[in-house]
């Protein structure tokens, strides 16, 4: 019987896995695809200071390092410029694979390719071809199908509006490679944003984030944002689309011998759909409690959801706030407005204030690692 049992071996599910075999436990990291999508199915953007965790310069990363960030809220556009901080479009594929390869370097046994069909409480996975593990503890890092969560009888229900669209597009063509470019709202992403994310001067990821539950043919509105953010010289080289979770947290992140981390908590922005940060922090955590309890040093899982409540309060507040501005195009346009155009003044005139938010975006989950001994680097 394995110690822990990791089932998704996306960022969260493998931070969880290289934690917990640090501490010497026996794990097993169960995921379905041979291999990380490639390209990733993300924007592939994170601030300098949050991706500290990854390491990227050491590993031999690939990034393209940003300072400028222009953001069209028709008809106005602002643009905020970084003195200290940057924003860092990255390769995730390469850093996917990373955290596999460490996981496996630190003693997980890998069972890539092999896909979850079912588990038998408490302690069984059911993989293809009725091959079974067993492990005392169980992290569900499945995605926003939080498929062992939904098994356990957790309420994982998802409204049509709290399931973000995401379609994008890897692009070759002519690009400012300092400038990142976010359009809210009509024509490209009703209630959302498309965006702009450049790799380099020849490539970027192009996409839309938009609310489900809207009767939209996003391809083609791809296409038209693709046109005029390329002045219609461009060449689609792949594109793919997906879904994340725009749901406020799951309320029950504990039950019995199971954890749930990442998307599959729901951890995610619900304005911006974003969940990297996330991810790896309550994916690193839950490895680190999952290991605490079973060397006896705690005596339950609870800590873990305690430690995430103010991550989680931080969500909903920002969930009912992005509930309350998506009733009609005035109101989503006017409460927009406004928190863009103080962050502008903000970036503006008072930068030292700026580069100070930037800074603290990672301060709380730093804390929380520090209070158990553990860094926040997870390569």
């Amino acid at each position: 019987m394995y110690d822990l049992i990791v089932v998704g071996g996306n960022l969260a599910g493998a931070s969880a896995a290289i934690k917990a075999s640090e501490k010497g436990l026996k794990v097993a990291l169960v995921e379905k695809n041979k291999q990380p999508f490639d390209p990733a199915h993300c924007g592939e953007m994170l601030f300098d200071v949050e991706a500290e965790s990854f390491n990227l310069d050491k590993i031999g990363c690939k990034k393209n390092e940003i300072n400028k960030l222009i953001i069209k809220i028709p008809p106005k556009n602002y643009i905020f410029k970084f003195k200290k901080h940057r924003i860092l479009i990255f390769d995730r594929n390469f850093v996917e694979k990373k955290l596999i390869e460490t996981a496996e370097k630190k003693g997980t046994d890998l069972f890539i390719g092999n896909k979850m069909t079912d588990y038998k409480t408490p302690y069984e996975i059911v993989l293809e071809k009725n091959e079974t593990i067993k492990g005392k503890v169980i992290i569900d890092a499945t995605g926003i199908l939080c498929q062992i969560g939904k098994r356990i009888g957790i309420n994982t229900k998802l409204d049509n509006r709290d399931i973000g669209v995401c379609i994008q597009g890897r692009v070759k063509g002519n690009f400012d490679e300092n400038s990142i470019n976010i359009w809210f709202h009509k024509p490209y992403a009703p209630f959302g944003y498309a965006y702009l994310f450049p790799l380099n001067k020849n490539i970027a990821n192009i996409g839309l984030g938009i609310p489900g539950g809207q009767k939209y043919d996003y391809h083609n509105i791809l296409i038209d944002y693709v046109k005029n953010v390329t002045n219609n010289n461009y060449e689609i080289t792949s594109s793919f689309m997906s879904y994340v979770p725009l749901a406020p947290p799951i309320d029950q992140l504990v039950k019995d011998n199971v954890l749930i981390t990442g998307d599959a908590a729901r951890l995610a922005h619900s304005i911006s759909g974003g969940g990297i940060k996330n991810a790896i922090f309550s994916g690193s955590l839950a490895g680190i409690i999952s290991a605490r309890y079973l060397l006896g040093e705690i005596s339950s899982l609870k800590p873990y959801q305690d430690l995430l409540k103010s991550k989680v309060t931080k969500l909903r507040n920002e969930y009912n706030f992005r509930r309350k501005t998506i009733k009609n195009d005035d109101s989503y346009l006017t409460k927009y407005r406004v928190v863009i155009f103080f962050s502008y003044i903000i970036n503006r005139a008072f930068s030292s204030i700026f580069d100070k938010t930037i800074s603290n975006l990672s301060k709380n989950e730093k804390f929380i690692l520090k209070s158990l001994g553990e860094s926040n680097r997870i390569l």
